[in-house]
């Protein structure tokens, strides 16, 4: 188990806690969330 979870994003694996402890709904709004915070930084990079 350990194994797996250091090959994958971790951002991906707060994820699937999220959709798991609160539901998927919850982690859909994160996962947008972060995205678009993440898009908002790449801008300001350039």
């Amino acid at each position: 188990m350990l194994t797996q979870l250091s090959d994958t994003d971790p951002k991906e694996v707060g994820l699937a806690f999220v959709a798991h402890h609160y539901g998927e709904k919850l982690a859909d709004s994160l996962r947008g969330y972060l995205n678009q915070k993440h898009n908002d930084e790449g801008k300001n990079n350039q």
